[in-house]
């Protein structure tokens, strides 16, 4: 699925983008069970900006396990396979998915940072899957400092209030946003059905939507042969709830299903 030149950009700048990596079946179905997840949203739906009523900012967790369409993608769409090739891994186990809309008028940005901070994951073969179900241009979609998959771990924050996560021991990651001109930032045009493909330590931020685009996106998050389950000190994000999982082995259980395995 992904040729030699996206494997290089994956492996030399932490990030790359693959065009129309599930089918317009797959467009369509996802967008409407994206609205049916806004019109149903749980009470521990994340709002980054507006109100419960309102939101123009949303977030929500592990939406594959409410509504039947992500469910189904994960398992029958080719996502796993794309973040086998990407990681150079025979495997892909699932971690998490997250849903991802952005409504006309936010004006909030989402910080930079990395991924793999947030969570109880240790290993190289560790990506992002973030899938755009609206036209969105490079001026609303993700940005990515290339190159940064190869930094150290730095201190995660909360989205709600941009304060630090407490008791990590990592040091704050760089202001990349007052002095950019220092970093190669990357931003990609998407059409419905692209897909930015990320290794978890690589710095990713987004700008608002903007006042005339909705940006609807569905981020899946993928382990590879290497990664494994790591107790980490001070507050993490990611999984709240870590029964049956042993530091050091990978990750297992019908909540992180093994989609992709090589011959």
């Amino acid at each position: 699925m992904i040729s030699k030149t996206i494997l290089a950009d994956y492996q030399a700048h932490g990030v790359t983008c693959v065009p129309q990596v599930l089918s317009p079946q797959w467009i369509e179905r996802l967008t409407a069970a994206t609205d049916a997840a806004l019109a149903s949203a749980p009470d521990d739906t994340e709002i980054y900006e507006g109100s419960r009523a309102t939101p123009l900012s949303y977030g929500e967790l592990q939406v594959w396990e409410r509504l039947s369409p992500f469910r189904e993608a994960i398992f029958e769409g080719s996502l796993a396979r794309l973040a086998a090739e990407a990681m150079s891994s025979s495997s892909a186990r699932f971690l998490y998915d997250q849903l991802l809309v952005k409504e006309p008028g936010s004006t909030r940005r989402t910080p930079w940072h990395q991924d793999i901070p947030y969570w109880k994951v240790s290993g190289r073969q560790v990506c992002s899957i973030w899938f755009a179900l609206d036209p969105i241009p490079g001026s609303a979609a993700l940005e990515f400092v290339r190159g940064s998959h190869v930094w150290e771990e730095h201190n995660p924050q909360h989205f709600m209030d941009a304060s630090s996560y407490e008791g990590t021991g990592l040091a704050a990651l760089p202001e990349i946003e007052a002095a950019r001109t220092h970093y190669d930032i990357a931003a990609f045009d998407l059409a419905p059905g692209d897909a930015l493909i990320f290794q978890a330590a690589t710095v990713h931020g987004a700008p608002p939507a903007g006042e005339a685009a909705r940006r609807r996106a569905w981020s899946t998050r993928w382990l590879g042969d290497d990664a494994i389950f790591a107790e980490k000190p001070g507050e993490r994000a990611f999984p709240g709830d870590d029964a049956g999982l042993e530091h050091g082995k990978p990750y297992a259980g019908p909540n992180y299903p093994l989609i992709h395995q090589g011959i």
